[in-house]
């Protein structure tokens, strides 16, 4: 089920639960996040695996659901200036409520899954949405020695995609062809100095609670910062 799917079955939902009203407003607002392990840029492969679990946040007749937000960066001070900025948003109690706003403004974007596990250039991918429920998660999204996939509550359910329904291993292509670059839908203010020495990606991920109010507005919680890793060739 893609996201428009859900966001319809839960606007129609919405109309058969009613038990679903202001609660959701103050509820939403609760962090739906715990992190097990986060990577850091420095890790070594057997740290670059996000590792988290998740809560119920509201009832359980709410289709809410957490999404993963990624952004990919060319230079590593960037990736650690946008991480300080945007954690220091969701703790601030004035401005955690739209912390969400502002981490799309800074150009992350929607996790995706091919669930059919290629992960390769033009696979059929959709945005990874996990049900608003108890889990625990871990992404991979490339490390040396290690298969790229999520696996929720330990069963894969697919390969860790971009947006432009390409995968994580920017050097997996001799013809460099995998790399992101400054042109990609999903990227966004590339550096004019990237880091080369070595060459190298940086990628953070934010978790975030979405479900919507009583009349039908979207709600986001306050973002989670899951971890940032360093690919590299």
């Amino acid at each position: 089920m893609n996201r428009r799917q859900i966001c319809l079955f839960s606007l129609i939902l919405s109309f058969l639960l009613p038990g679903c009203g202001l609660d959701v407003v103050k509820d939403v607002f609760a962090d739906p996040v715990t992190e097990i392990a986060m990577p850091t840029v420095d890790s070594s492969a057997d740290g670059m695996i996000f590792e988290f679990s998740t809560k119920q946040l509201i009832d359980s007749t709410n289709m809410g659901h957490i999404y993963i937000y990624y952004k990919i960066y060319n230079r590593q001070t960037t990736c650690n200036s946008d991480q300080t900025y945007l954690t220091g948003q969701a703790t601030d109690e004035n401005k955690r409520a739209s912390s969400a706003n502002r981490m799309i403004e800074y150009g992350f974007r929607e996790l995706h899954v091919d669930e059919t596990g290629g992960g390769g250039a033009g696979a059929d991918t959709q945005p990874f949405a996990l049900s608003n429920d108890n889990h625990v998660v871990r992404i991979c999204l490339r490390a040396p020695g290690y298969d790229s996939q999520i696996t929720v509550d330990d069963v894969v359910v697919g390969v860790p995609c971009r947006t432009i329904d390409k995968n994580f291993n920017f050097f997996e292509m001799p013809d460099g062809s995998n790399k992101p670059v400054s042109d990609d839908e999903d990227i966004k203010n590339f550096s004019s100095n990237p880091d080369t020495n070595p060459e190298a990606y940086c990628v953070s991920l934010f978790a975030v609670f979405s479900t919507f109010d009583e009349v039908f507005e979207p709600l986001y919680s306050p973002i989670h910062y899951l971890g940032s890793i360093k690919i590299t060739e």
